[in-house]
């Protein structure tokens, strides 16, 4: 009780009577963003075992891979959280610290990830490390996702892309560039491919200069679906068309194996054509590359078809 009385000079006295002991301490709280624990093994090799982190080398400065088994020390399956790393290959930060010594710790930036049988395999840039790890000592893994504001660009190509051959469809080969594995992480997840160009007038709408996508083998065309186009142009110069042009092709995850593509056309920069939406068949998006191209279609041979201009770029869901 606290008590000081009609006293002019302030004199008080607290009665410390019925306060207890202090109580024992808390249990350690949740460790902070996307995290979890594994026991850390000096082998610098990969083959963990359940609940192992490993780097690849004992100079931490030169730490360019991890091996991480999917199972982490609490003995839970981590795989969902291991493939989150990837960010949609935004990637991020990553730190390593000693559960019971968070001034030890290891920290560096994701660049790739790739799942094994059991255990992942972390691709890393270092940045910083404090004091080391010995073997079994407990770590926490902690990661912070980059932002996905800005679109990165998956490919550009500036110069003039063009063919004289007549009469039939043919590859612009510098307009052509690989979907790596894992890019469409998520269903949902898109690119945009641009194309800019010019398309010559002459013609009419049986013979046509044209230009179209083509997703490993298969068109991305508005003549008859998707797959296995022998022929059909996204866009033809003849009558009111042309001849400057913005092609616009959009290729969206539907599942791991199936993508669902549009297109859009501007003539002159100014008449859209819109396109139909059409679904297909593609390589393993989480495992295996796919490829893209422009293809040109030279009808009359008195007129050119040419890209001066052409870059992807990937979103998110």
């Amino acid at each position: 009780m606290y008590s000081c009385g009609n006293n002019s000079l302030g004199n008080c006295s607290i009665d410390l009577t019925g306060i207890g002991q202090v109580g024992a301490t808390g249990a350690q709280g949740e460790y902070g963003g996307y995290s979890s624990v594994w026991n850390f093994n000096t082998t610098t090799t990969s083959g963990t075992t359940a609940g192992m982190l490993r780097f690849n080398s004992g100079t931490y400065a030169s730490v360019t891979t991890m091996y991480v088994n999917k199972t982490n020390a609490d003995s839970t399956d981590m795989s969902n959280f291991l493939a989150t790393l990837s960010n949609g290959t935004y990637y991020g930060k990553i730190r390593i610290f000693k559960e019971s010594d968070s001034s030890k710790f290891w920290e560096g930036t994701v660049t790739n990830v790739s799942a094994g049988a059991s255990e992942y395999t972390l691709t890393v840039s270092y940045i910083l490390a404090n004091s080391t790890f010995s073997a079994s000592d407990s770590v926490v893994l902690t990661f912070t996702p980059n932002g996905i504001g800005a679109k990165p660009i998956l490919f550009s190509f500036y110069g003039v892309a063009d063919s004289g051959t007549t009469g039939s469809w043919v590859d612009l080969t510098d307009t052509e560039f690989t979907i790596p594995a894992g890019l469409l992480n998520t269903d949902g997840d898109y690119i945009e491919v641009i194309g800019i160009g010019n398309i010559g007038r002459t013609g009419s709408p049986l013979i046509l200069n044209g230009i179209r996508g083509m997703l490993n083998s298969d068109a991305v065309s508005g003549a008859g679906g998707y797959l296995g186009i022998a022929g059909g142009e996204l866009f033809h110069g003849s009558g009111s068309n042309g001849p400057q042009f913005e092609i616009i092709i959009k290729i969206e995850r539907y599942d791991a194996t199936n993508v669902i593509t549009s297109y859009k056309c501007f003539a002159d920069f100014e008449y859209p054509i819109i396109g139909a939406s059409f679904s297909g068949t593609v390589n393993n998006l989480g495992s295996s590359t796919n490829t893209f191209k422009f293809q040109i279609y030279n009808g009359d041979g008195t007129s050119s078809v040419s890209i001066s201009s052409a870059k992807a770029i990937k979103y998110l869901q």
